[in-house]
């Protein structure tokens, strides 16, 4: 208990960390930690696939005639 008390002594900030009383987890801003989720695969296909017919359904501007 005494390095406890001497360790919150010389750093103060980490004396009232926010924890989960239940799991113990120690919390980010008072907010628990979620699961970490992958993001989806998005390849370069995927996005001219979207923006090229909208590029082809635009106005003359930009287009050589």
């Amino acid at each position: 208990m005494k390095v406890v008390v001497a360790h919150n002594r010389y750093y103060p900030i980490e004396a009232n960390l926010p924890f989960d009383p239940v799991t113990r987890e120690q919390l980010d801003r008072a907010i628990p930690r979620r699961p970490w989720r992958p993001l989806p695969v998005v390849t370069l296909c995927d996005v001219l696939s979207e923006v090229l017919p909208a590029c082809g359904a635009s106005s003359h501007v930009g287009k050589m005639i």
